[in-house]
């Protein structure tokens, strides 16, 4: 009896399409209320489209995922997809939560923290599958509102350039948690404690001055 074909999930994604790619990258981009957009590209062979987009099709099937392109460019199949979301419901490891962080300057910030999870099953196919996904790479890339802070992302070897960081993952991992924290200042927060700082300083100087020369002269 032939032995089931392996199916790794990469975010809901099947492994035979990372397996079958030339290449294959993943983007979340997070707005600054909490929503986003995912970006699936993947390219091939021309005589892989049939199959590779027969692959792609069962990625999340629930979410709203529209084609951008399909179709043979320069001898090379490229597919693109994308998939807003306003909770993390259509993709199901991925969460997006916020919080609020107070200090010295700025007054407050807005704390994302996107958290996603990469798993698959175990291999039951032939030696050489396996050894396929230990060899195929694939890009994921998240870019956060706000400034990323490094130390929050996980795994290790994530490159950040701005508000973005990425990496290239293999396909042969069980299991990895991808997690990224970003703060960006709330302006609107620091501007009205600014404001009051500011005001309460102006009274205070008013009261100070009025106090001084409503003080007797010394004759």
């Amino acid at each position: 009896m032939r032995p089931r074909r392996a199916v790794v999930l990469l975010t809901a994604l099947p492994f035979l399409a990372v397996y079958e790619a030339t290449s294959l990258e993943i983007h979340t981009r997070v707005e600054s209320d909490g929503t986003g957009l995912r970006q699936v590209v993947v390219t091939a062979t021309p005589d892989r489209k049939k199959a590779l987009a027969s692959h792609v099709g069962k990625m999340d099937p629930d979410a709203p995922w529209v084609t951008r392109e399909d179709g043979v460019w320069a001898e090379k199949y490229r597919l693109a997809r994308d998939a807003r979301f306003t909770s993390p419901r259509p993709f199901a490891q991925l969460a997006v939560t916020t919080g609020t962080r107070f200090g010295v300057w700025p007054f407050a910030a807005t704390i994302y923290t996107y958290t996603d999870g990469i798993t698959r099953c175990d291999f039951t196919a032939e030696p050489k599958e396996a050894q396929g996904a230990a060899a195929t790479e694939f890009g994921y890339s998240v870019t956060m509102p706000g400034a990323i802070d490094e130390g929050s992302v996980s795994p290790a070897g994530g490159a950040v350039q701005g508000h973005t960081v990425t990496w290239k993952l293999k396909a042969d991992k069980d299991a990895q948690e991808i997690t990224v924290r970003s703060a960006q200042p709330n302006w609107g927060f620091t501007l009205v404690v600014a404001y009051v700082v500011l005001a309460l300083a102006g009274l205070a100087l008013r009261l100070a001055l009025a106090r001084k020369r409503a003080k007797p002269r010394r004759i």
